[in-house]
């Protein structure tokens, strides 16, 4: 709880939580894998910023350790957290794909969940060979049979100027619930467009990421049975009557109402 870690290796570079908890924590510039490893049914990340982490993928035996350069889920779930700034470059990406796996510049999802997170400003460096074969099995989340609910998956680019906010396994399932991002063509009803935009605010005073007025992730997201007594992110309270996607309440102040 409230820590800052840091560092280099293949899996959990920064954390790895195996069946544990982590909360209210910063992991940032780690190096050459996944910043925080969570695996286990029982493992958990709340509140975490995962931010300025960047990989070129490791070496494992012959192969290459598939890329999920902020957070590797393997069980367990991350929660009200934001995963910004992180990114995934790979020399290798024939040796990655050899193995059907996929990549992820924020999030890497085998199984568990990803609740009430904002993933946003991750990137991907490929080649323009590697962008043609592989764009279509990388993305900011890459989900490989997990569950994805109350996500805002926004922003998030490769080098060639094309958006890359979600990757999904053909061959497993994969569940996406009231989430906003920029391609929702293959997803369930419920789940919203980032399109056109913003629909979030950086501010740089404050550092924190906010829901712009008028954005369609406020109150578009479904209550979950943590939010009951605990704040968000930033320190404010769950609304029941209006569940906001991302990992911050939407904050009305500043509004201005003009009655004639």
């Amino acid at each position: 709880r409230n820590c800052k870690a840091n560092g280099t290796g293949p899996e959990g570079a920064g954390v790895c939580a195996v069946d544990g908890r982590i909360y209210d924590s910063v992991i940032s510039n780690c190096t050459n894998g996944s910043a925080c490893y969570i695996g286990g049914q029982s493992a958990l990340m709340v509140r975490t910023f995962v931010c300025g982490n960047k990989s070129s993928g490791a070496t494992a035996g012959d192969g290459y350790i598939p890329l999920g350069t902020g957070v590797i889920i393997d069980g367990g779930e991350v929660r009200d957290s934001v995963i910004t700034g992180n990114e995934a470059k790979n020399s290798s990406w024939s040796k990655v794909y050899a193995q059907e796996s996929m990549s992820a510049s924020g999030v890497l999802i085998y199984s568990g969940k990803l609740v009430n997170c904002t993933v946003v400003g991750n990137t991907f460096t490929m080649t323009a060979s590697q962008v043609e074969t592989y764009a279509g099995l990388a993305g900011a989340v890459a989900n490989d049979g997990g569950t994805v609910v109350n996500c805002l998956i926004a922003d998030n680019w490769g080098n060639d100027g094309v958006p890359y906010d979600n990757a999904l396994d053909r061959n497993r399932p994969s569940y996406y619930t009231t989430c906003c991002t920029s391609s929702i063509e293959s997803f369930p009803e419920g789940n919203v467009s980032s399109v056109p935009g913003p629909v979030y605010r950086y501010s740089k005073r404050l550092g924190e990421y906010r829901l712009t007025q008028g954005s369609p992730c406020a109150g578009a997201g479904t209550w979950q049975t943590w939010m009951e007594g605990t704040p968000d992110i930033y320190g404010r309270a769950w609304n029941p009557d209006r569940v906001d996607i991302g990992a911050a309440v939407y904050d009305c102040k500043g509004l201005l109402l003009l009655v004639k």
